[in-house]
């Protein structure tokens, strides 16, 4: 027997502790790098299959106490594949896709640097005192 509607709740469901809404500028920096490093990060093609579009910021390691760890450590992932990550667990997820996701993340932040000397001196320090004044 199918209901119509579901059966009113007696007690409101329990409220999770975690941190909810935006991040703080610092930590988002802390996190992603700031805006223009997400930016460019959202528009590397994905490190598992290549494929432009559809990009996240994946973290590959992880800083302890349920903390995301720093922005050096992420990635651009394909949302699929960031979901199958997590459904698998990083290792195995490595071992399926051959892959090695610390220093896919070691490229990235190397990518990203390279990036910021092409830009020239000016733009690596606007970078920087932007990032310095939100921590």
């Amino acid at each position: 027997m199918k209901r119509s509607k579901p059966l009113p709740r007696r007690t409101p469901l329990a409220r999770s502790p975690t941190k909810r809404g935006r991040r703080s500028k610092a930590e988002f920096n802390r996190i992603y790098g700031g805006d223009e490093r997400m930016d460019w990060l959202l528009a590397q093609p994905c490190v598992v299959s290549g494929r432009r579009g559809n990009i996240e910021c994946v973290h590959v390691k992880g800083d302890g106490m349920a903390r995301k760890a720093g922005y050096q450590w992420t990635v651009p992932m394909n949302a699929s594949l960031h979901r199958v990550l997590h459904t698998m667990g990083i290792r195995s997820f490595e071992k399926r896709y051959n892959i090695d996701l610390e220093l896919a993340a070691i490229a990235t932040q190397q990518a990203w640097l390279a990036h910021c000397a092409r830009m020239g001196p000016e733009h690596i320090s606007s970078i920087v005192k932007r990032v310095m004044e939100d921590l």
